[in-house]
Formats: C-alpha cells, structure tokens, sequence
C-alpha cells in the first residue's frame, strides 16, 4: 500500500480497533485521490460543499475484481459542511448529508485534469458499472490538526449497486466504513503532488466487514493521541 506517513500510524491502530471477531471477513479497498472544496481548504466553513474523486490502488481478493480489467474509481459529494467544533489538538468539521459512488470502468480512462470541476473531473471517475452507492449514517468527519493536515472517518450505509448483490447480497449484509488521512502541503512525501486547483490529498481504506462484532468500531483511539 502506498499511503502518507500519517495514514501507517492511523491504518495499524484501526486495525487493532475495528478488528472482527474472524478477521478474514474483514476486506479493504485502498484509495489516493484528491478533494476540493467550494471556498477553499483549508479552512472549511459551514455551508461549504466538499468533493472528492480517487482511483483504487489495491483490492481485495474477497472481491473478485481485476484491477487490470477495471479501474475502481471513487466520487464522494454532497457533503454540506454543518458544523465546526475546535478542540484542543485539532478542528473538527462535520459535513452532513452527502454520497460515496464508486465505479467499475473497463475504459480505465479516470483523469484529475487541473481547477475542478473541470472536462474529465469528476465525469471520468463517475462512468462505468456502479460498485457501490452509499450514504453517510452519522456524517463525514474531518480532523484538521495545526499542521493543515489531518484524518477522516465515516460510517456509511448501502444504496445500491454491484457490491450489494454479489460479495453482500441481502442476508448477509456489509458494514462500509471509511478513513484515511490528507494533506494539503504539496510535496509532503510520498504522494502528495497536488494538481491544481485541488484543495488536499486523501488517501485511506474503505472498509468492508460482514460481521456485525461486539468490538469498538471507531477511531476513538486515534482521536486520543492528539488530545
């Protein structure tokens, strides 16, 4: 996997806090993408809209998806910032409502151009076979340290698409969760070469459990260290 310095620290500790009762039932989809948001970021002020497009750089074999066929593209959007609290380590913006699309594309075609959104961005990452269409249970959650960098976490519901008829199918439902951190220092290594106009850089897992478990699924833990 190829994430920021920060997400190795951030990935370990979820792993250790979200792992399942059988932990083979447990399948990730990493992602590198970029996100802008109207007004700028940072910082983020209420009634801000923040976007995100990314591609899948490795998968899961529970799956059963070639990323040499498809390209797994992501768009998330609609999140409203709705709240801003400040705590003693970080900023925590809230942004409610909002959906996570992802696509099979065998065109593999996804392009970030530059000033979003733009001629390929986000249309090229929102073509294809929709994956997954999902919503966000208890909103997206972004914490800004004062560094201008930081993490991010969601809990997100099944809609519709390919995922929820084949490795999920009623019955034997998914839980999705989503994290991962970002950066808007350009150059910050190993990844973060922002094109223009994109405001940072988010790189993390999507998650996919299909054991509802007794243990702690959340990034308390996490959020700890910085307090």
């Amino acid at each position: 996997m190829k994430h920021l310095n920060r997400i190795l620290l951030f990935s370990g500790l979820l792993a250790v806090l979200v792992a399942p009762a059988v932990a083979d039932e447990m399948a990730y989809i990493d992602y590198l993408g970029y996100a802008w948001e109207t007004g700028g970021f940072p910082p983020s002020e209420p009634g801000d809209v923040l976007e995100f497009v990314g591609i899948t750089s490795n998968i899961d074999p529970f799956f059963g998806i070639d990323l040499g066929e498809f390209e797994l593209t992501f768009h998330l959007h609609g999140l409203s910032n709705c709240q801003v609290d400040t705590l003693p380590a970080f900023i925590q913006y809230t942004y409610c409502e909002g959906y996570l699309d992802v696509y099979m594309d065998p065109q593999m075609d996804a392009d970030y151009g530059i000033d979003p959104p733009n001629m390929t961005s986000p249309n090229s990452f929102t073509n294809g076979i929709l994956f997954l269409h999902a919503g966000f249970l208890d909103g997206f959650k972004l914490y800004m340290t004062s560094t201008g960098s930081g993490f991010f976490d969601a809990t997100l519901e099944g809609i519709e698409g390919w995922v929820l008829n084949n490795p999920c199918p009623p019955g034997n439902p998914c839980i999705f969760t989503w994290g991962g951190a970002f950066t808007n220092i350009p150059g910050e290594p190993p990844l973060a070469q922002i094109p223009a106009g994109y405001d940072i850089q988010m790189d993390g897992v999507l998650e996919v459990d299909q054991v509802i478990s007794n243990e702690s699924s959340t990034w308390s833990g996490v959020k700890a260290l910085y307090r």
